[in-house]
């Protein structure tokens, strides 16, 4: 997965860059320290200033943009879930979680899970809140087996489930309810 590799090759190149610049610091403030005129010492500072323009520069202009601006413009491929209200995503996750209860159990699109997710855990404590992906990346084109099977014994020891659309897959094992916050409540199919 693309992502995967991003991370997985980011966290090397960073130790290793940084690695680098610790010596090439550590170089020079070790030259500076021999010199007896110490006025000189000041000059370790060009280095230090040197990395982190090299460091921040090639992002810095567009991400000041996007941070006096609010939005994040800077992204430029065809990103799935672009936020030009960054109230939206606090806005859809507290009106889905309004009158909630805390056993409930969430299917949802990877694009609100998280602040869903967030907003339950973290500032309603709503700890004992399930939440999975409907339709992660690499679904046959409906909901797992193994997810409706999870689903159906959330339902049989009488925890409510919550769907954010008639993903394909549910409708055929549930019966879906319209319910407050946009939201399908699932039942089981007698």
């Amino acid at each position: 997965d693309k992502n995967v590799f991003y991370l997985s090759l980011y966290i090397p190149l960073a130790i290793a860059a940084g690695t680098g610049i610790g010596s090439v610091l550590d170089w020079v403030h070790r030259y500076l320290e021999s010199v007896p005129d110490s006025n000189y010492r000041l000059l370790y500072l060009l280095p230090v200033l040197l990395f982190v323009t090299l460091v921040l520069q090639p992002a810095a202009a567009i991400r000041w943009h996007a941070l006096r601006s609010g939005v994040a413009d800077f992204v430029t491929e065809d990103y799935p879930f672009p936020v030009d209200n960054l109230k939206e995503p606090r806005l859809v996750a507290q009106t889905r979680l309004a009158g909630i209860a805390d056993n409930a159990v969430f299917v949802l699109d990877w694009r609100a899970l998280f602040t869903t997710a967030y907003l339950a855990h973290v500032e309603k404590g709503m700890t004992n809140t399930l939440f999975f992906e409907a339709m992660p990346r690499g679904n046959d084109g409906k909901v797992a087996a193994t997810l409706v099977a999870e689903l159906k014994g959330y339902l049989q020891e009488g925890r409510p489930v919550y769907a954010e659309q008639k993903y394909p897959g549910l409708e055929e094992n549930f019966r879906l309810f319209p319910s407050p916050g946009n939201l399908y409540k699932l039942s089981l199919r007698n």
